[in-house]
Formats: C-alpha cells, sequence, structure tokens
C-alpha cells in the first residue's frame, strides 16, 4: 500500500511540475505577443496606395491625370523618413522619397512618366511598397501586398542595383 501511495504522490508531482512549467511558457508567450502587439500598433495605422492625381500641376489637357502613390498615417504620431519602391511606368524600379508624414495626414508623390498607350494601364501597376520609421524609431515595410513587416535593412530590402533613385531635393540637416 505504501508503494501505491507513494507512486501517485511522484505522478502527481510530475504532473503539477509539467503542468506548471507549460502554463509559464504560455504566459510568457502571451506576454511576448502582448509586446509585439504594442510595438506594431503605431504601424498598422500607415498605409499607402495608388490612384490617379487630377490635381496635379503636371496634369494638363492631353494628360487631364497624373498617377500617384499615397502614404497615409492614421496614428496619433508621425512617421519618419518613409520613401516608396514601385516599378516606374516605364519599366524600372524606382524608390522615391515622401519624408515625414504627421499624424492624420495623407502625403503623395506624383508620378511623372509618359504613360502606356493602353487605356487599361492603372497607377495600382506600380505596385508600390513603403518603408518607414515609427515614432519609437523602429523601421517597418508594407509590401506590395499590403503586409507589414519588420524592415529587413539596407542592401536585404529586394532594391536592386539596376533600380534608380528620385529621392528629391535633399533636406537641410538641423543643427541641435
Amino acid at each position: 500500500m505504501d508503494m501505491v501511495v507513494q507512486w501517485t504522490a511522484t505522478i502527481s508531482t510530475v504532473i503539477a511540475t509539467a503542468l506548471s512549467l507549460f502554463l509559464l511558457r504560455q504566459g510568457q508567450l502571451d506576454r511576448r505577443a502582448l509586446a509585439e502587439e504594442r510595438q506594431r500598433e503605431q504601424a498598422t495605422r500607415v498605409t499607402y496606395w495608388c490612384d490617379w492625381n487630377s490635381q496635379s500641376p503636371e496634369a494638363d489637357c492631353d494628360h487631364p491625370h497624373v498617377p500617384a502613390i499615397y502614404v497615409r498615417n492614421a496614428s496619433d504620431q508621425a512617421v519618419y523618413e518613409v520613401f516608396v519602391d514601385f516599378w516606374h511606368p516605364d519599366g524600372v524600379e524606382e524608390r522615391i522619397d515622401v519624408g515625414p508624414v504627421p499624424p492624420g495626414e495623407t502625403r503623395h508623390r506624383d508620378v511623372v512618366a509618359p504613360i502606356s498607350a493602353d487605356p487599361r494601364w492603372e497607377p495600382s501597376g506600380m505596385r508600390p511598397k513603403v518603408y518607414f520609421k515609427d515614432a519609437d524609431g523602429r523601421a517597418w515595410v508594407r509590401d506590395r501586398r499590403g503586409r507589414l513587416r519588420p524592415d529587413p535593412g539596407p542592401f536585404n530590402d529586394g532594391f536592386g542595383p539596376d533600380a534608380r533613385y528620385n529621392l528629391g531635393l535633399p533636406r537641410p540637416r538641423r543643427s541641435d
């Protein structure tokens, strides 16, 4: 009888220890998931799209609409170092600078280029992806399918060696 009690106590102790370790691990995973969600919170509110811009100064009678890439920041804090990689209508990958996007605002860049004579061509064919830094300085990329993920960093982002930069005029540096 003592042997049965001893085995029952041993098995109960092993089960209780295993259950405790399992619950501890689940708690750690839950805390990690919550921390990752908090880190992504601002970045999830940044989006982009392509559309025609009839208000562009480049629009004229022959071309009443100019393709443009829009970046919207619906968060409560600004996002910084925003730039977009896209396929230019002439078939070359290009990188353009959008600059900082204040909270609750939309910024855009017109894509000035000869557009295909094909009447079915749409700005969505530029297939952009947007890179930006959130207010905490974390770098993010929203890919061509709209998925959000951490930015892999320079030279790991798939921007080809034959691509071109169109980063606009340099911004003056602040002297702190």
